[in-house]
């Protein structure tokens, strides 16, 4: 239920943007769930940014992200989320579609092994 409250809460929040701002056409979320996630301050909680975007509101659209990160609830701040390593990517391969498929079967098939080890539903 609450999954299902945090996204409603999401999607009313889009409705009330776009009505706002006749711009506005798209939308990022990101959610932070933890300290490693970048989630700023205390006590330790969830939170999901809903960012409404334009056509053109950035000249490099993956700028959003570190926006995101920087962005901090208390006045004046900065958040600074930990450090990630990311491969350069002239050393990453392409994946295809056969990769992309067996690589979801692969957590479905972790997700159902651990649901039926704690006794859970099986879907």
């Amino acid at each position: 239920i609450e999954v299902t409250d945090l996204f409603e809460s999401a999607r009313l929040t889009q409705e009330r943007l776009r009505l706002a701002n006749p711009d506005v056409t798209s939308f990022n979320y990101m959610l932070k769930d933890g300290v490693a996630a970048g989630m700023p301050g205390e006590p330790p909680h969830i939170h999901l940014h809903v960012v409404p975007r334009s056509p053109g509101d950035l000249a490099n659209n993956d700028e959003v992200y570190e926006m995101i990160d920087a962005w901090s609830p208390m006045p004046g701040e900065v958040n600074t989320p930990p450090a990630i390593e990311f491969p350069d990517d002239a050393s990453r391969r392409a994946r295809t579609e056969e990769d992309m498929a067996a690589e979801a079967m692969g957590y479905w098939q972790q997700y159902l092994s651990q649901a039926s080890a704690e006794g859970g539903e099986s879907v």
